[in-house]
């Protein structure tokens, strides 16, 4: 394509109602009657594109009528508001202005209003259209000052508000013929997954349910146990869910190449669905919704012209999985009626070596918070929606509505009749007990968290929010600066537990929220003691911050060993091993601290010091994480391991190095647990770190009460080490 040359002479204008007009006509402005050149306006009727020059009759729109782009004149468009467009030139196409209203040209229909030659017959009126009388264009100037500008006063004349509401209503039937092309089309694509079913039976979306749009395509990964547990990895493209199941579900490990079996198109609804699909149905099993977030494609502005050719690669940004991915055709062999495909994990911030699958240990649903047994028992709440704005029921089993309509009827009319009755027959509940700390209202005050034991009394809202108010100067240092994810357990640690890493609507402003780099929605962070507080209203039981440095998300700020033993393993040998990370840390410059983690673990903690260089990453900490690990792992192999797989761990400690990756968390010092005794993970001194250190010693009851008289991390803040030379240290190690 050419551009035009110097196209600020040129405006777009409206000629009349043509509503299906793409085209337009440029006089050649030579004087010397040559070819039209001519513009197409693309989609969303704002783009002009030049296009090559053709015969005048292939500028005749529908219905014979003549579309025009005519050089500039005075605006004198019928009632249009701005009835000339300037068009700029960006990155080689035209644009119109994106201030001015979105008409299209319109075209030398009789009758019509906005061109006053519209409605003149004959000779005369093709004349003052600049026309012949075969009906062609002259492009000598003076015919067309005559068809524009001679014009003006006529047209100021005939300007009226219709023509506004006119070019209103083009546009939306326009906008609607483009929905309804790609309704159609989504509609054609899902012809395979609805002959497949039968929705009196089965629960699933039938894909006739509108879902919320996006500025960015969706994805989910859904477990699925049907014949054989497998997990579908889901991308939205081209109004569908394009969809592959996955024997062994995604891995956040480069080495794993996955098989992904591609299966039919599934409809956009199904983003939402969670619930069990009856035996005998296609599919039948439970599903939950395991991960789900948005993603973007890489090196191609088609997806599907991408998986046409075998290869596309793309990164999501989930609750789980985040990163890069790439998706592989293979060869189809004979006899196999579906296209296989291998999913595999970027090398980048996102990856880990060894066992990719360590994030299937959070074997619970991002919408509902329910394992896979409460989904298929019909418990806990129903999911939150994602792709649909209401959400619908998260039944377990579906059964069909036509043997048990009759049934529901009567059920339903009772449970009216129940609503209705006299409220003097209805005995009330006693009103709940409120209380009030740092001036921010306690609902529920009474309701209790955690239950009695060990002799302690149960522990309720009020008592929680009297916790975090009394250790706030020690607890504030550790989570002010750091977004943070949170558990709460509105009902109690044995009822259902939500966790949550975003703001949800209403919620107290006294929370900040933290915009983080890459992701749509804000954190949570708790920078204050109200804030603490407003944790114990809503019942959050465990706090979880990031190790960034105060106040920088992408810096770490703090580099966390988390000793995990298998069960089988005295405790003795978990402080034996904390004691030989802090000697190992400290041979390389490093100081170290560490706490409880309210369970059968230690915490090993040293902080770095904030430094502008780029050495200091997320990917650099966490390699220099798992490279201690590594070491201290290769050198009592019969004591440690670093791969989290719980067939290996047995007899050993799991050096946990997981913990040092951009999004990654800890629970927080002093946070409380969501385990029967309410732990905490209390901050330690290296000379309480000693045979006989009970960690349930320090609960929510007890903690605030030793506070007081301890001295643990007092010298945190001063023991800030530079990271590089510890770095080093740790490479000239390895070489040795």
């Amino acid at each position: 394509m050419r551009r035009m040359s110097n196209p600020s002479q040129w405006t777009l204008r409206p000629d009349s109602a043509a509503p299906a007009a793409t085209h337009f006509r440029i006089p050649n402005r030579s004087g010397t009657g040559g070819a039209c050149e001519y513009l197409q306006l693309a989609r969303r009727q704002r783009t002009l594109v030049r296009i090559r020059d053709r015969a005048r009759a292939a500028c005749v729109g529908p219905g014979g009528r003549h579309l025009h782009v005519r050089q500039a004149a005075r605006p004198t468009a019928a009632g249009l508001g701005r009835p000339h467009q300037p068009l700029h030139r960006q990155d080689g196409r035209f644009l119109a202005d994106a201030a001015a209203p979105r008409y299209v040209a319109r075209g030398g229909k009789p009758g019509r209003q906005g061109d006053p030659s519209a409605g003149r017959e004959g000779p005369a009126g093709a004349r003052a259209r600049g026309e012949g009388p075969a009906g062609s264009t002259s492009s000598h100037p003076q015919s067309q000052h005559a068809a524009t500008g001679g014009v003006s006063r006529v047209r100021r004349q005939r300007r009226t508000s219709g023509a506004t509401s006119s070019a209103s209503r083009t546009f939306r039937r326009q906008e609607r013929a483009c929905v309804a092309k790609k309704t159609a089309s989504a509609k054609t694509k899902l012809k395979k997954y609805r002959s497949m079913r039968d929705f009196t039976r089965t629960a699933e979306p039938s894909g006739e349910r509108a879902v919320t749009p996006a500025k960015n395509p969706r994805f989910v990964v859904q477990k699925h146990a049907a014949r054989r547990l497998h997990y579908d990895f889901r991308l939205e493209i081209g109004g569908v869910f394009k969809s592959w199941a996955v024997t062994k579900g995604p891995s956040l490990n480069p080495r794993d190449k996955r098989l992904a079996v591609q299966t039919e198109d599934h409809p956009l609804d199904y983003g939402d669905f969670e619930g069990t699909i009856p035996e005998g149905e296609y599919g039948g099993g439970t599903v939950m919704l395991w991960d789900r977030g948005v993603w973007t494609p890489m090196e191609t502005d088609d997806p599907e012209k991408a998986l046409a050719k075998g290869q596309l690669k793309f990164v999501v940004s989930g609750e789980k999985l985040k990163g890069g991915f790439v998706l592989v055709r293979m060869k189809r062999r004979e006899g196999e009626r579906r296209d296989s495909w291998l999913l595999i994990k970027h090398r980048d911030a996102y990856a880990i070596e060894g066992d990719g699958e360590a994030l299937f240990d959070d074997a619970r649903s991002v919408a509902s918070a329910r394992s896979m047994e409460e989904i298929a028992a019909g418990k806990g709440r129903k999911p939150k929606p994602f792709m649909l704005k209401k959400g619908g029921a998260a039944d377990a089993v579906w059964r069909s509505n036509r043997n048990t309509s009759a049934k529901a009827r009567p059920m339903k009319a009772a449970r009216t009749i129940s609503k209705t009755k006299p409220r003097a027959r209805v005995k009330r509940a006693p009103k709940a007990a409120t209380a009030e700390r740092r001036g921010v209202a306690i609902s529920k005050a009474d309701k209790e968290l955690w239950p009695a034991a060990r002799g302690e009394p149960a522990v309720t809202k009020a008592d929680l929010a009297a916790y975090y108010d009394a250790v706030c100067a020690w607890m504030l240092p550790h989570l002010r600066g750091r977004p943070c994810s949170i558990i709460r357990a509105p009902d109690g640690i044995h009822g259902e537990r939500f966790f949550q890493r975003h703001p949800m609507r209403g919620a107290s402003e006294l929370i900040t929220r933290v915009s983080i780099k890459g992701i749509a929605e804000p954190y949570v962070q708790f920078d204050t003691v109200g804030a603490l507080v407003v944790a114990a209203q809503i019942a959050v039981v465990e706090m979880h911050p990031w190790n960034n440095a105060p106040g920088d998300p992408e810096t770490p700020g703090r580099i966390i060993f988390d000793l995990d033993p298998s069960e089988d393993v005295p405790f003795e040998r978990v402080i034996d091993a904390a004691k030989e990370m802090r000697d190992r840390l400290e041979a390389l410059g490093l100081v170290s601290f560490c706490k409880t983690t309210g369970g059968k673990g230690l915490h090993v903690v040293t902080p770095l010091k904030k430094s502008r260089s780029a050495d200091l990453n997320w990917e650099s900490a966490k390699a220099f994480a798992r490279e201690v690990c590594a070491q201290m792992a290769a050198d009592t192999p019969s004591r440690y391991l670093i791969n989290m797989s719980k067939a290996k761990r047995v007899g050993k400690i799991f050096l946990d190095y997981l913990r040092n990756d951009r999004m990654a968390t800890a629970i927080g010092p002093l946070s409380p647990r969501a385990r029967d005794g309410a732990p905490v993970s209390m901050p330690l001194t290296w000379a309480q770190v000693r045979a006989g250190l009970d960690p349930m010693r320090y609960t929510l009851r007890t903690v605030p009460r030793l506070l007081p008289a301890m001295k643990a991390w007092e010298e945190y803040c001063d023991a800030e080490r530079p990271f590089l030379p510890a770095a080093k240290k740790l490479m000239g190690k390895r070489g040795r």
